[in-house]
C-alpha cells in the first residue's frame, strides 16, 4: 500500500510539473492578496500575505451526449487535466501559441477612455478579442466594448477590454484543440475562458478573488442532465486539520480548522483560518422545468425590481438561473467511496452532491459542531434523512426540490482528520449546441484571533455575508461605461469629423486638446449626424468630450 501511494505521488508531481513547465500562468499581486493564474483556466496559490488559503480552484462540467454517453470535461489536478490553452483550433501548435494569460487593470483602461495614451498600451492591443480564422477557431473569443460598433476589435478606433474589478485576467481554453492529449475520459467539444478579478485593498472586497466562467458547446449535439461545477482545495494551515461545511442559504462551502491553534502556525499564530467559495451567479435553467431554481419563491419565473413574478418567457430571454444545487467533499486517499475518483462516473457522482458509489449523503448521526461523534454521510443503501449538500450544520434549503428543509446540527467531525477538497454544482439543466453557459463565485479567505475559535462560525458568516451584501448591491461593475451611444466617423481625406448621434436627445461635445484646453463646441441633434470642419487643427490626439462629462473619447487627426 506504502509503494503504491508513493508511485501515485511521484506521478502526480511529475505530470504537476509537466503541466506547470508548459503552462506558467501569471501571478497576480493586489494589496495583501496573491493567486496564479494559469492558460487552462486554473487559479492556484490563493494567499494572503503569502500565506495560502486555497491551494488550487478548478472547474468542471459533465451532462449525458444524445447516445447516452456521460461526457466530463474539465480539470482538478494533473492527473485529470482536459483544458488546454486556446479555442478549440486546427493548429497542432495552438497549445503553445495561447500558453499564456491577460492581465489588465481599470486604471489602464479608465486612462484609455480619457484620452491618456497616443497609441493604446500593449495590455489593451494583445486583448485576445478573436480567433484565427486560418485554424477554423471561433470569431468572438474574450469579451470587449465595441466602441465605434464595427464588430470587430479595434483599440485604435476606440475598443477596450470588458473587465471587472480592478484587475482582470482571463484564460482561453477548451478541451478539444487538434494535437491535445485527453488524460481522462471523453470529450464534450466545448471552449470558453476564465475571468479572474480582485478590487483594490481599499476595497470592502478586499482578499476575495472572483471567477467568472463562460462555456460554449461546441459539440454539435445537446447535453442532459448537465452539472456545472467549482472545485476547490482549501487550505487553512496544516490541510489534515481541516473541516468542511457548506451554508446551504448562503450558497457557500468553506473549510475551517478543527482546533484553536494551527498544527504548524504558518505564521498563523494567534489566528485561526479558514476559507471558502461563494456561488454568486449560477447558469440559466431550462424553461418550465417547474422549479424555484433561484430561491426567488418564483416558479418558473423571475422577480422585478417590483418584487412581481414575471414567468419566463424565450422570446425575450426572460430565464431563471440555477442557484447552489449541491456540494460534495472527498478525501486525499484510495477510499471507494469518497477518496480521489478515477472515473467519470465518479466524478459526476461527486458533482450532483452524491459519493462515489452513487448513494446519495445522509445525515447520519447528528451531533452538533466540533463534535466527533458526527457521522460522515455514506450509509450503505441510501437508507435515512437525505441531504443535497454535505455537512450543512443548521442551514436549510429555501425551496422544496432541495434538503434539507430543517436544521439538522449535521458537522463534519473532527475524528480521523483528511486533507479534504469540495465542489459548489449548479444543475441539472440541458447545455443545448452552440449554447454558452456560466457562472461567477468569489473565492474568500480570513482569520480570527484563536481564542474565539467555537465562535468562528460567526466569523465567517459575517465575512460571506458582507461579500453577498455588496454584489447584491450591484459592485461587481465591469469597464462597460454606461455612456451615451455616440458614433464617431472621421473623413480624413475631407479633413472632417463626422459624429453621428444614436440616442433620441440632442447633445454637445467639447473638443479639448491633450492640456485640456477646449478648442470648440460641436452640438448634435437626436438621432442625427454633424459634419465638423478640421482643416484648422494640426495632426494630434484630441479628446472630445460630451457636455455631461460621463463619456470620454480619444480622437487622432491625421
Amino acid at each position: 500500500m506504502l509503494r503504491t501511494f508513493a508511485l501515485f505521488a511521484l506521478l502526480c508531481a511529475f505530470y504537476s510539473s509537466q503541466a506547470q513547465f508548459q503552462f506558467p500562468g501569471d501571478t497576480i499581486r493586489i494589496g495583501e492578496l496573491s493567486y496564479t493564474v494559469k492558460p487552462t483556466g486554473r487559479n492556484d496559490f490563493v494567499s494572503i500575505n503569502d500565506t495560502i488559503y486555497t491551494y488550487t480552484e478548478t472547474s468542471l462540467v459533465g451532462g449525458f451526449a444524445s447516445t447516452g454517453e456521460l461526457r466530463i470535461s474539465g480539470q482538478m489536478y494533473s492527473f485529470r487535466e482536459n483544458f488546454f490553452p486556446g479555442p478549440i483550433s486546427s493548429d497542432p501548435n495552438s497549445t503553445s501559441f495561447y500558453a499564456r494569460t491577460w492581465t489588465v487593470r481599470k486604471t489602464m483602461v479608465d486612462s484609455f477612455l480619457q484620452g491618456y495614451y497616443f497609441i493604446p498600451p500593449i495590455e489593451i492591443r494583445s486583448w485576445p478579442a478573436h480567433g484565427r480564422s486560418q485554424f477554423g477557431e471561433s470569431y468572438n473569443l474574450a469579451p470587449f466594448v465595441d466602441a465605434n460598433n464595427n464588430g470587430y476589435y479595434d483599440p485604435m478606433g476606440g475598443d477596450y477590454p470588458l473587465i471587472k474589478g480592478d484587475i482582470s485576467t482571463i484564460a482561453l481554453f477548451n478541451d478539444s484543440t487538434a494535437g491535445s492529449i485527453d488524460t481522462s475520459g471523453r470529450r464534450m467539444h466545448i471552449e470558453g475562458y476564465a475571468m479572474f478579478f480582485a478590487f483594490n485593498p481599499t476595497s470592502n472586497l478586499k482578499n476575495t478573488l472572483f471567477k467568472e466562467v463562460v462555456l460554449f458547446n461546441r459539440s454539435g449535439q445537446d447535453y442532459s442532465d448537465t452539472y456545472l461545477s467549482n472545485f476547490a482545495d482549501m487550505d487553512c494551515g496544516w490541510s489534515p486539520n481541516d473541516l468542511i461545511m457548506t451554508d446551504v442559504g448562503r450558497q457557500a462551502l468553506f473549510a475551517y480548522d478543527a482546533y484553536p491553534v494551527d498544527s504548524t502556525q504558518n505564521g498563523l499564530y494567534p489566528k485561526t483560518p479558514y476559507s471558502g467559495t461563494v456561488l454568486i451567479q449560477g447558469p440559466e435553467a431550462d424553461y418550465f422545468d417547474g422549479l424555484d431554481n433561484d430561491w426567488d419563491g418564483c416558479i418558473d419565473g423571475v422577480l422585478d425590481s417590483n418584487g412581481i413574478c414575471i414567468q419566463e418567457d424565450s422570446t425575450n430571454n426572460i430565464r431563471e438561473r440555477i442557484a447552489l444545487s449541491s456540494t460534495m467533499s472527498y478525501i486525499n486517499s484510495f477510499s471507494p467511496i469518497s477518496g480521489v475518483p478515477q472515473t467519470d462516473l465518479e466524478v459526476y457522482y461527486y458533482l450532483t452532491g452524491r459519493f462515489m458509489d452513487g448513494t446519495p449523503i445522509i445525515i447520519e448521526n447528528p451531533s452538533g459542531f466540533l463534535n466527533p461523534a458526527n457521522g460522515d454521510g455514506h450509509v450503505p443503501g441510501g437508507s435515512g434523512p437525505i441531504s443535497n449538500f454535505i455537512y450543512p450544520g443548521n442551514t436549510v434549503s429555501p425551496v422544496s426540490h432541495l434538503e434539507p428543509q430543517s436544521p439538522t446540527n449535521w458537522f463534519q467531525s473532527p475524528g480521523g482528520l483528511e486533507d479534504v477538497k469540495g465542489f459548489i454544482s449548479m444543475g441539472p439543466f440541458t447545455w443545448e449546441d452552440g449554447e454558452a453557459i456560466s457562472f461567477i463565485s468569489a473565492t474568500y479567505a480570513g482569520r480570527i484571533d484563536h481564542q474565539f475559535h467555537g465562535n468562528i462560525l460567526d466569523s465567517i458568516n459575517a465575512h460571506i455575508d458582507g461579500i453577498r451584501g455588496i454584489v447584491t448591491s450591484g459592485s461587481l461593475s465591469s469597464t462597460e461605461i454606461n455612456q451615451p451611444k455616440l458614433r464617431i466617423r472621421l473623413g480624413q481625406s475631407e479633413n472632417q469629423l463626422h459624429i453621428h448621434n444614436d440616442m433620441s436627445s440632442p447633445t454637445t461635445l467639447y473638443l479639448k486638446d491633450l492640456s485640456g484646453r477646449e478648442l470648440g463646441q460641436i452640438s448634435v441633434a437626436g438621432n442625427g449626424e454633424k459634419t465638423y470642419d478640421v482643416t484648422h487643427l494640426p495632426t494630434g490626439v484630441y479628446i472630445l468630450q460630451d457636455i455631461s462629462g460621463d463619456w470620454v473619447r480619444k480622437w487622432v487627426r491625421f
